[in-house]
């Protein structure tokens, strides 16, 4: 199951999944998927943030 992200608030970057949706943090590059945008494009979190964001996601804990 994915979900799908309102893009509205998001940066660029974070649009692009080179920014952790949560805290905008590029360095380390976001790891974990916590959704999509309705577009398509993926957004992701750092893990830190993915644990607030998505608390129970199997699909991220393989």
């Amino acid at each position: 199951m994915s979900y799908i992200i309102n893009p509205e608030g998001l940066a660029p970057a974070q649009m692009a999944g080179e920014a952790c949706a949560s805290c905008a943090k590029s360095w380390p590059a976001p790891s974990v998927c916590i959704g999509q945008l309705p577009g398509g494009g993926t957004i992701r979190c750092c893990p830190e943030c993915a644990q607030a964001v998505a608390p129970y996601r199997p699909e991220s804990s393989r």
